[in-house]
């Protein structure tokens, strides 16, 4: 068997388990994981300020959005609602779980962050190192080729995140001025509970 034969057909033994290993991931974390929900960087987490105080934050996964500037702002504030309500959510766990049946938000901000790249040709940094094949089979001469790079065209994509803090207090009873616990986190639920983002 010729050795470049016998190169690719170990090559394709080599990468053949880790193709399928790859078309078989497991799927992420759900939304309510603890941050960083298995280092993917999105969950929450809690810390308590007052023995009645707790701030909750809700950092978001990033998410790819569309290019157009208007389409894009608003996807972002619907990323930004979903983090709110994830905020939300947990506060109301929080609640139930020292036993008050409501609570009250003190101080709500939400913060977003983009990442915009846009379409274009970009440098291949490892176009010296094949360009002399060319030469050799005789395509083009090697000086007509670019001697800094070869110019790939990338299209262009944007992504991006939302982060939602809340300092909550926690509420003895249910009033006209608070939240209820137990029906905002049984109305969350059915919105959230098992949801993930998609790879």
């Amino acid at each position: 068997m010729p050795s470049f034969t016998r190169l690719v057909l170990l090559l394709a033994a080599a990468l053949g388990p880790a193709g399928c290993a790859a078309g078989t991931a497991e799927p992420l974390p759900p939304y309510m994981s603890a941050y960083p929900a298995g280092k993917y960087g999105y969950g929450y987490t809690e810390e308590r300020l007052a023995p009645d105080t707790l701030r909750v934050i809700y950092r978001g996964p990033w998410q790819e959005l569309p290019l157009e500037a208007a389409q894009r702002s608003a996807a972002l504030e619907r990323v930004a609602a979903a983090t709110n309500e994830l905020a939300l959510l947990r506060a109301a766990q929080l609640a139930r779980a020292e036993n008050k049946p409501a609570f009250r938000i003190a101080d709500r901000r939400t913060d977003t962050d983009t990442q915009r790249q846009p379409s274009g040709y970009v440098s291949d940094p490892f176009w010296p190192h094949y360009a002399p094949l060319y030469e050799r089979h005789g395509r083009y001469p090697y000086w007509h080729a670019p001697l800094w790079s070869a110019p790939a065209f990338v299209p262009g994509n944007a992504a991006g995140r939302a982060t939602t803090t809340l300092v909550i207090r926690l509420e003895p009873r249910v009033t006209a001025a608070n939240i209820d616990a137990a029906t905002t986190e049984d109305r969350l639920q059915q919105t959230w509970r098992g949801r993930a983002p998609a790879r």
